[in-house]
């Protein structure tokens, strides 16, 4: 028996499936999770490189790319935030089509992040920003499938969302695709989060890890995943195990254009 997810086997809700297991009664059990949980003398460890190796995930995640959060409102940073995160997700649709592969990048939006799936009145602001920016300077709407919602008492688009070539450009949730969502093509995250914790790890940004062919492009921007979030560059914090995996932005300066010399 293979038992997927099999930190899940654990938890309060896991009977049936304990049922179903002792029922079988299998000789062999192989649990596999990125966050086990049994105790056993035959594990076998899958360090991350060697999956990179295989190309089967992203070489890396960049934080913050080309973005200046500085002398922004709240609402300004948002919008420009969707703005950088719908240019990154189209810049990556074109390299795929220059390429001849027909996959349709995802990207994903998702509101702050608490402990529950009730929406907040600053769940519903942000909501609303969001659909506004998408909808009056891109035509991205539910109404013609390119905007896909994922929430508790929303479900909208949702059919056929995972297929690399679906229509649906962004899809916005919450807690919904946390753990166990398949969907190769997501390749931008855009992430609102009001936590007292700004620390970012590998699983803050599995979602867009995936290589949605299992192997690397010739064109290196499809071979990263990219994250944008309303968190300050001064205060995104990055486990020490995740460094070199997560790439914070890095701003350079740049010599003025039409500057005379000094001689």
């Amino acid at each position: 028996v293979i038992i997927d997810e099999e930190h899940l086997f654990w938890s309060k809700t896991a009977d049936k499936s304990a049922q179903v297991l002792k029922n079988i009664n299998p000789k062999l059990e192989i649990r596999i999770s990125a966050t086990p949980k049994t105790l056993s003398y035959n594990v076998v460890n899958v360090q991350r490189e060697d999956v990179v190796r295989e190309e089967m995930i992203k070489e890396c995640v960049i934080l913050n790319p080309d973005l200046d959060d500085r002398g922004q409102n709240e609402l300004q940073l948002n919008e420009m935030l969707i703005d950088k995160a719908l240019a990154r997700r189209n810049q990556i649709a074109e390299a795929y089509k220059r390429l001849g592969v027909d996959i349709n990048p995802l990207l994903l939006i998702q509101l702050p992040n608490d402990t529950s799936e009730t929406l907040t009145v600053e769940d519903l602001k942000i909501i609303e920003q969001v659909k506004t920016v998408l909808d009056v300077k891109y035509d991205i709407k539910t109404e013609n499938q390119r905007l896909a919602i994922w929430l508790s008492k929303t479900k909208e688009n949702l059919d056929g969302l995972e297929e690399k070539n679906s229509l649906t450009d962004v899809l916005l949730f919450k807690q919904a695709i946390a753990l166990g969502w398949d969907c190769p093509r997501a390749a931008v995250l855009l992430i609102f989060r009001k936590l007292n914790s700004n620390e970012f790890t590998i699983q803050t940004v599995g979602r867009i890890l995936r290589m949605p062919e299992q192997h690397f492009y010739s064109d290196s921007l499809l071979n990263k995943g990219y994250v944008y979030t309303d968190v300050s560059r001064d205060r995104i914090q990055i486990v020490a195990d995740d460094m070199e995996y997560l790439q914070k932005n890095i701003l350079c300066a740049v010599r003025r254009d039409n500057i005379i010399n000094v001689e």
